[in-house]
């Protein structure tokens, strides 16, 4: 039996000769690929959901979301105005556009969701508590 040595061995070049430039460079297509595969699954898995958080977790980031609202909600109305001329006629339009845009932002709909179920809930008390 004749033994070789690794050395000898042929091994096949995956890019192609190294000699070459534009085949040592990965293409967009390329990048765009590895950026879907590997980025885009990572931040999936590290994001919580609000099922994979506890109880204290939400009523802690509800209660930020309560008191962060002014001056988030301010940037939003600022950052609105700065892209958007408007005039007197549109104040209603910035507000509600200013205040759409903050909701998109990060989980706030969730937490003004929790806060509206809150609200109804103490609504709700309250309206049987004049019945009797």
């Amino acid at each position: 039996m004749d033994k070789k040595n690794i050395d000898d061995e042929i091994i096949p070049q995956i890019a192609g000769d190294p000699n070459n430039e534009y085949i040592n460079d990965l293409s967009n297509h390329e990048i765009d690929v590895i950026y879907e595969n590997y980025y885009e699954k990572e931040l999936l898995k590290k994001k919580k959901n609000i099922l994979d958080m506890s109880l204290n977790e939400i009523i802690h980031n509800t209660i930020n979301f309560i008191d962060n609202f002014q001056s988030d909600y301010s940037s939003k109305v600022y950052e609105y105005e700065y892209e958007n001329i408007t005039d007197k006629k549109n104040n209603i339009i910035k507000y509600l556009t200013a205040f759409g845009l903050y909701i998109r932002e990060n989980d706030n709909i969730i937490y003004l969701g929790i806060i509206l179920i809150i609200l109804s809930f103490i609504i709700y008390l309250f309206s049987i508590s004049t019945l009797a």
